[in-house]
């Protein structure tokens, strides 16, 4: 699943994790530091819009649809 050049909404950090989204939909979270820690990377709808952690979810609109993920 390749991430586009193209990122739309602001980089997120959060749970000591950066989160990052394209145009596309797709996220990148990554762990910061000295060497490069790709974590995961998630696909959903587009979504211009920015994410909204409360606790252990994160939230995200897109246009079809309101997300929640976690526990």
């Amino acid at each position: 699943m390749p991430f586009s050049s193209r990122v739309y909404v602001s980089l997120h950090f959060a749970g000591g994790k950066l989160f990052v989204a394209d145009q596309t939909g797709k996220t990148v979270v990554f762990e910061p530091g000295t060497e490069f820690r790709q974590v995961a990377m998630n696909a959903l709808d587009y979504h211009p819009t920015s994410f909204v952690f409360a606790g252990s979810r994160l939230y995200v609109r897109t246009h079809r649809h309101v997300y929640c993920v976690g526990k």
